[in-house]
């Protein structure tokens, strides 16, 4: 039997998702932000960042952490 595995597709090859594509949980979080998990905890009580709830744990995009640090420049 052969093992069957990831091929090439007329889209083109087929590439790993990026960080920003990927779900982070809190320590994930906290490692990408250079914060403690409480730090970020108490972030997501005080609305400061987006966190999602899947399967009952909190979950975090990085590009949705790198806009809440973004300073708006007008």
């Amino acid at each position: 039997m052969q093992k069957v595995g990831p091929s090439r597709t007329s889209e083109g090859p087929i590439f790993e998702k990026s960080i920003y594509d990927k779900w982070l949980n809190v320590n994930e979080a906290a490692n990408y932000l250079g914060r403690s998990p409480r730090a970020v905890y108490n972030l997501v009580h005080r609305k400061q960042v987006i966190a999602h709830k899947l399967g009952g744990r909190l979950a975090f995009r990085a590009k949705e952490l790198d806009r809440a640090f973004v300073k708006k420049v007008w």
